[in-house]
């Protein structure tokens, strides 16, 4: 049984971090508390970090097992930039870049991703998803980064030493699909 894509917005979000413990998670990208999973699904597509001091710093992207409890000044919700297609009205609500909680998030299982930045004041990386054609062969936004539950996670993986300050951005789209 297939999907059928009904309609999409595209949100994004930019926001600064304070240095986090080494181990500590850094942000995570979810769907509210309320989000409506029946057939809603949120899938980054673009990840930015850039690190506005100079510190070396080691992150790693993976699932969330846990949503973990937010600190609501600290919840960031998407700002919609393209509604959706096909003349429908699109988005699902923005999801959320989350930067600090009472209880932590936690990471379940490997990381998707990992990038060692070096002690260089913006020093920078971005990770990119397909968006023209992110359910398509090759490496699908579906597959890597569906966010129906708790979201993903970006963790300081290193054991010693705080992260930087960084600026962190993110892109994703949320979209609605029905069965065929």
């Amino acid at each position: 049984m297939g999907k059928l894509i009904k309609t999409y917005s595209t949100y994004e979000i930019s926001v600064e971090v304070a240095a986090v413990a080494a181990g500590a998670v850094v942000c995570q990208i979810a769907p509210p508390v309320a989000f409506p999973t029946l057939n809603r699904v949120i899938a980054l597509t673009q990840l930015t970090v850039v690190s506005k001091t100079a510190v070396a710093s080691s992150l790693g992207l993976a699932f969330a097992a846990t949503k973990g409890t937010a600190v609501p000044a600290n919840v960031n919700p998407g700002i919609l930039v393209s509604k959706g297609n096909w003349g429908v009205e699109g988005g699902t609500g923005p999801g959320e870049l989350i930067t600090g909680w009472t209880v932590q998030p936690a990471p379940s299982g490997s990381y998707l991703r990992s990038e060692v930045l070096p002690a260089v004041l913006g020093s920078r990386f971005q990770w990119t998803w397909p968006e023209d054609d992110p359910f398509g062969a090759g490496e699908s936004v579906i597959g890597y980064m569906s966010l129906d539950g708790p979201g993903v996670l970006l963790q300081n993986t290193a054991l010693i030493t705080a992260s930087p300050i960084l600026s962190i951005s993110a892109r994703w789209l949320e979209f609605s699909v029905d069965q065929l």
